[in-house]
């Protein structure tokens, strides 16, 4: 899942601020599934983001900021404030393994709930749902409206057999055709122009798009009708890993992030991390399995060399962000590599390994008249 996030931290979001709101904002939180880098406005001439556009240049844009490659697990950062490999959580839930993000955690609308904030959700959630205990109303939001798993119809809100489309626990069906990025861009401007300015909000709204399946109403296409390829921190809790980034955020100051897990998953053998600099893969790589081409690139021909794909890998970003050069074995890298494999040994232990579970019959939508239905497990 490579994500685009639009933070919205404002006292004056339904008007003039008040002292009231200067202490507590308003928190608008819109997480884009699925967008890539090169799939928005300021990054790429060929794509037209106008509102997207609005919000980043009028804010910060981080051109180093990074989330995990999948749906769940970065999810799970974002509303934990852990890495996934610390929760069991570095992969993609399965709508029919009875799996879920731990009960145990505090979750962020948990928390702001804790200040006085009225939270609510509005689109996918993608972290557990065979209990209801898993689900957003159970986790800090005072309301839900969306889907819980992490792929469906657009219009139908089906997937595979079942609809998966709720408001609150209540499944619904007056949806069926609509567009799910209409409907809950309206569920979001209805709760904000319903809201009491003098009570706290936080919205999270997680878009479905622009993961797969790849569905657009016909008016969307026409704005992209000269693309001819159609298919292209103060005081933290302890144990966290989020780091207070307001400095940089408002003021520019510099990250007080110096290092970042991508990943450490030892059922998939997989693991990765960043340090300053450099960033280190090891053990299996993940599938490219969803990268797609920008829609104005041309083929270019016939490849004379292949690249290297065996790893481990060593990259300095800031001098090679395309990742061409594995610096790995080169002998004037070999004490930055030790080092950072000597902290990914020290990170390991700390790892909860992802669930090896099998599939569930009683998950099955037919069960419980073609809905995916909560509260199997």
């Amino acid at each position: 899942m490579a994500v685009v996030l639009f933070l919205a931290i404002v006292g004056c979001f339904f008007g003039h601020g008040t002292a009231q709101d200067t202490a507590k904002p308003h928190i608008l939180l819109i997480v884009a599934d699925d967008l890539g880098w090169s799939d928005v406005s300021w990054n790429n001439p060929y794509v037209v983001t106008p509102n997207l556009h609005t919000l980043a240049t009028t804010g910060v844009i981080f051109n180093q900021t990074y989330a995990q490659p999948t749906c769940s697990p970065s999810r799970t950062a974002l509303l934990t404030g852990k890495f996934p490999f610390r929760l069991g959580m570095q992969r993609v839930m399965d709508s029919k393994k009875p799996h879920g993000l731990p009960l145990d955690e505090e979750l962020l609308p948990q928390k702001l709930k804790k200040l006085g904030y009225a939270t609510h959700m509005v689109g996918k959630w993608h972290l557990g749902s065979c209990k209801w205990e898993y689900t957003p109303t159970e986790r800090g939001f005072d309301s839900f409206y969306g889907y819980h798993h992490g792929s469906q119809d657009y219009y139908t809100h089906k997937s595979a057999r079942g609809l998966d489309f709720w408001d609150g626990k209540t499944s619904i069906s007056d949806q069926n055709g609509v567009y799910s990025t209409e409907s809950f861009a309206t569920r979001a401007e209805n709760i904000i122009s319903q809201h009491d300015p003098n009570t706290p909000l936080f919205l999270y709204l997680p878009f479905q798009s622009v993961h797969t399946p790849h569905q657009v109403p016909s008016s969307y296409l026409q704005t992209f009708s000269t693309i001819q390829d159609d298919n292209r921190k103060s005081i933290l809790d302890p144990g966290l890993d989020g780091k207070n980034m307001w400095q940089s955020i408002s003021t520019g100051a510099d990250s007080p992030r110096n290092e970042f897990v991508y990943d450490i998953d030892s059922g998939a053998n997989r693991y990765a991390i960043r340090i300053g600099d450099y960033k280190l893969v090891t053990g299996n790589r993940a599938p490219k399995d969803d990268w797609y081409a920008p829609a104005e690139m041309q083929q270019m021909g016939i490849l004379t060399e292949i690249a290297d794909d065996t790893g481990p890998f060593l990259f300095n970003i800031k001098e090679d962000p395309l990742e061409k050069s594995n610096l790995y074995n080169a002998a004037e890298y070999a004490s930055i590599q030790r080092a950072m494999r000597r902290r990914l040994n020290e990170l390991k232990p700390f790892e909860v390994p992802f669930p090896d579970l099998a599939d569930d019959p009683a998950a099955d939508p037919s069960n419980y008249g073609n809905v995916w239905m909560p509260g199997w497990c």
